[in-house]
C-alpha cells in the first residue's frame, strides 16, 4: 500500500527499534541515522529531526526535503 504526504505538511512518525533478539534498543537519543528511500531512488539520510521518546521508542518529524 502506497502512502502519499503533502509537501507542506509536518509529518511525524513514531517507531520502535529492536535488535536481532527482538529487544527494544533504548538510549540512542537522536544519535543514529535514519535513511529513506524514495520511489526509484537510493537510500539517503533523512533531513528530519529525530528524538527518543522512551524505552526504545523514537519519533522523527520529516523535513520537506524528505517528502518531495
Amino acid at each position: 500500500m502506497a502512502e502519499y504526504w503533502r509537501l507542506s505538511q509536518a509529518n511525524r512518525i513514531v517507531f520502535v527499534m529492536v535488535d536481532n533478539t527482538n529487544t527494544e534498543v533504548a538510549g540512542l537519543g537522536g544519535g543514529f541515522t535514519l535513511e529513506l528511500c524514495k520511489v526509484a531512488g537510493a537510500f539517503a539520510a533523512s533531513a528530519g529531526t529525530k528524538a527518543e521518546i522512551a524505552n526504545g521508542w523514537y519519533k522523527i518529524t520529516l523535513a520537506a526535503a524528505d517528502l518531495n
